[in-house]
């Protein structure tokens, strides 16, 4: 968000949450600093095997955001080729919330066990379809500068029915994958919910919609989990 300020004053923008950004870019300065910090100190605890595991995602989030330097200095992210956008985005997340602790808490032994890819497919499934609906968000934005997304290639409806059709995907790989029929329960309510959301989706939801009640879905896919094995 920080490196995209420049271009978002240059261009202007509509939206509240990018003005917010713009004049409170101190204050995300500030908590960048605090993240980076908390993160290094949770990454140096991290087993070895963990690190190299994370090695091309980490070079992946930093492409993300980082411009390639280009010709007369000027550079262009990886959120900026084609659709690369939204498979960054899911891959990476699939990475942190599956790889990062399954292969910390078992090893790499744990990479040749079908179950973690299901879960690390799933996961990314998931991210992909609720990411879906802030590239709806972010397409007026996303015009302006010249990122190609789903929803400017194939329209708002057809984009909503995709993340619909992905929901349902990831609630069955979750069903198959899960170790008892509770769990997978947790992943299919969650996926029903998610998908009650993403129907309300338009361009013209304010940005709490998305920032918060969409984006809440990542702490509510882990709740609703942990609340139905309490029932084994």
């Amino acid at each position: 968000m920080l490196n995209g300020l420049t271009v978002l004053r240059e261009k202007g923008t509509e939206s509240h949450r990018h003005h917010w950004c713009i004049d409170n870019e101190k204050t995300l300065k500030f908590f960048t600093v605090i993240g980076i910090v908390g993160a290094s100190i949770f990454f140096v605890n991290l087993s070895v095997e963990s690190w190299m595991a994370l090695v091309p995602f980490v070079l992946a989030a930093v492409l993300y955001v980082v411009p390639l330097i280009g010709k007369r200095g000027s550079g262009t992210r990886l959120r900026e080729f084609g659709l690369n956008k939204i498979f960054t985005i899911a891959i990476v997340w699939a990475a942190v919330t599956v790889v990062l602790p399954m292969v910390n808490a078992m090893g790499v032994s744990v990479l040749k066990d079908q179950t973690f890819w299901l879960n690390f497919l799933a996961r990314a499934i998931f991210i992909f379809a609720i990411t879906l609906p802030f590239d709806i968000r972010d397409l007026t934005n996303d015009k302006k500068i010249n990122v190609r997304t789903i929803p400017m290639v194939f329209g708002v409806g057809k984009t909503i029915r995709m993340s619909m059709v992905l929901l349902a995907v990831y609630g069955s790989v979750s069903l198959y994958a899960a170790d008892s029929i509770y769990l997978g329960m947790g992943h299919l309510t969650a996926a029903l919910i998610t998908a009650g959301l993403v129907m309300l989706t338009n361009p013209n939801r304010s940005d709490m919609f998305y920032s918060f009640t969409l984006e809440g879905t990542m702490v509510m896919l882990p709740l609703s989990v942990y609340l139905f094995s309490l029932l084994r």
